[in-house]
């Protein structure tokens, strides 16, 4: 029984990172992607993105050239494509079309990668705790607003 529940746990972590992209929202495509450029160089490696004054499609670069893939250009494209879906009103469907087919882009991109990198990268919580403690830090601003309207 004991044994049963690491397994569970390194299993419970690419499941969870699916179910969160799965969606298909480009908010939910960014986030995937970034979490998966953070979960595969060294650690320390990717904190060089964490600034909240990057733009997504330099925050792509800067992952992207921390994990070392050999090509760039779909990352850039895909950074491109999501700044045009925030910025430019194009957040019907056609601008959603291209961050997603961007997107996929960039991701067999990573599957390209080393297969002991692809899986490490894969188990790697670290984004899901990012995510979990800029959720939060979010809930807690918005309680203690409530509480000081009150």
């Amino acid at each position: 029984m004991y044994a049963l529940l690491p397994v569970l746990l390194i299993a419970a972590v690419p499941l969870a990172k699916k179910a969160l992209a799965s969606r298909g929202r480009p908010e939910d495509l960014y986030r995937d992607l970034t979490g998966r450029l953070r979960d595969l160089p060294p650690p320390g490696k990717s904190a060089v993105a964490d600034s909240p004054a990057l733009t997504p499609n330099e925050r792509m670069l800067l992952l992207a050239g921390a994990v070392g893939v050999g090509d760039e250009a779909p990352f850039r494209e895909f950074g491109r494509a999501y700044t045009d879906y925030l910025y430019s009103g194009e957040s019907g469907r056609a601008g959603g079309r291209h961050v997603t087919s961007s997107y996929r882009r960039s991701v067999r991109v990573l599957g390209e990668l080393p297969l002991w990198r692809c899986v490490l990268g894969a188990v790697n919580p670290a984004s899901l705790v990012a995510r979990a403690r800029r959720s939060a830090v979010t809930l807690a601003g918005g309680v203690r607003k409530r509480l000081r309207r009150r």
